[in-house]
């Protein structure tokens, strides 16, 4: 473990080896507070000088056309801006993003009566509407390394058998507007713990845990099953690593 450096927050460079620390003054109310962002090599040199950020947001992602601001007075619910610190505002504004990388954004948009995922590649200023089944939302999702798919969670206004929201994994490629849904991955919004793309190839990959046992899936898109080992973690273990 090599240690990069004090923060508050802490969030992806757009290259691979840096990242971006931020700070608020102790003891100040952070939803309302500028935070000073720094960007530092994974040894912990600095990257570049520090960033005065706009006053209630910190850096969610940075990418090639700016930092990604997320806001910190409701996280989730604000609105995202894309910021570059050499423009006096923010270039473009997002909903409740729910996954970003260097060069792209997905951000879900508000039912209408359907919910959408949008996706914004940020080189080209192409855009993709992916549609939701009806009575569905999208929680979180994940790029997969290469940007060609989109894994996201859903959830459903039905209730699993232990009363939490019922889940299920669905992948989009880039340029298609509906969602193929992850075979075998169907539960409660308590079971689904993480998911994600290990560095190479395109294995979606997610950690399921039941109250006897934890399991690790794998799916490569367009496969009809699932690949599924059972995990034995100690008492003290925590949530898997992804790499």
């Amino acid at each position: 473990v090599t240690r990069v450096g004090t923060a508050d927050e802490v969030a992806p460079g757009a290259s691979a080896g840096v990242l971006w620390l931020t700070s608020y003054p102790p003891g100040r109310n952070m939803s309302t507070t500028a935070g000073t962002a720094r960007e530092v090599s994974i040894s912990g040199d600095p990257a570049a000088h520090p960033l005065r950020l706009p006053a209630g947001y910190l850096v969610y992602q940075a990418t090639d056309r700016g930092l990604l601001l997320a806001p910190m007075a409701q996280p989730g619910t604000g609105a995202y801006q894309l910021w570059n610190p050499a423009a006096p505002r923010a270039s473009r504004a997002f909903g409740r993003v729910i996954a970003a990388t260097a060069r792209q954004v997905a951000w879900a948009t508000k039912c209408d009566p359907l919910c959408r995922v949008r996706v914004l590649e940020l080189a080209t200023g192409q855009h993709t509407a992916i549609a939701l089944p009806e009575g569905s939302s999208a929680v979180n999702g994940a790029f997969s390394p290469d940007g060609k798919f989109l894994a996201l969670q859903v959830s459903y206004a039905s209730l699993g058998d232990d009363g939490a929201l019922a889940m299920q994994l669905e992948v989009a490629a880039m340029g298609s507007s509906h969602p193929v849904v992850v075979p075998g991955i169907q539960v409660s919004s308590d079971a689904l713990v993480s998911f994600g793309w290990p560095a190479r190839g395109d294995n979606l990959v997610a950690e399921l845990s039941f109250i006897t046992k934890v399991q690790v899936t794998s799916w490569h898109p367009g496969a009809r099953h699932l690949a599924v080992a059972v995990i034995n973690l100690g008492p003290q273990s925590g949530s898997l690593i992804l790499r």
